[in-house]
């Protein structure tokens, strides 16, 4: 709405964290000439700190000074399995094709969205803002290949590949 142009204010969020983060994974070769693994990635929980800088509102008549900000995430949990076929002549490997397929859950994981929280900003107090994302659970399809060129010196490698991954968010988002 045009009349709450002297409400709209924007600020900048500057902060840093640590986390942990854990994958699990097997890679199992059935025979020479096939390659297949999977990984399961645990969700990463992130709390970052730092400081916002806030540009005041025109309805407001004084300036806001810098204040201390969190900022809390979730990263998805996540499934990766793949194949490889590797084509051999002889002891050189000629070409190999892959196929790799993604899940990952970010329905569950940034649902609501990244969380900020404010305690004090001049006259405001205690401001949580949660952004929404209105993300859903995500796939991805990739493939491609190599063939390879034995030069003597060395191997020309000519690759190539496609993806195909979903949207995490519609368009209203």
């Amino acid at each position: 709405n045009p009349e709450f142009f002297k409400c709209v204010s924007r600020s900048t969020l500057q902060a840093s964290g640590t986390s942990f983060g854990a994958t699990l994974g097997a890679l199992m070769r059935p025979s020479p000439s096939v390659a297949l693994g999977a990984s399961f990635r645990l969700p990463v929980n992130l709390r970052a700190q730092g400081t916002v800088t806030p540009e005041p509102p025109l309805a407001l008549k004084e300036d806001l000074n810098p204040g201390a900000a969190t900022l809390s995430l979730q990263l998805p949990w996540m499934v990766r399995v793949g194949g490889r076929y590797i084509g051999m002549d002889d002891d050189f490997e000629l070409y190999d094709l892959e196929l790799n397929v993604v899940y990952e859950g970010w329905g569950s994981a940034q649902r609501t969205g990244p969380i900020v929280d404010i305690p004090s900003l001049g006259a405001f107090q205690d401001i949580q803002t949660t952004v929404l994302h209105g993300y859903s659970n995500t796939f991805g399809l990739r493939g491609g290949g190599a063939y390879n060129i034995d030069v003597g010196e060395g191997i020309l490698a000519l690759r190539g590949g496609a993806y195909l991954d979903s949207s995490a968010t519609d368009f209203a988002h």
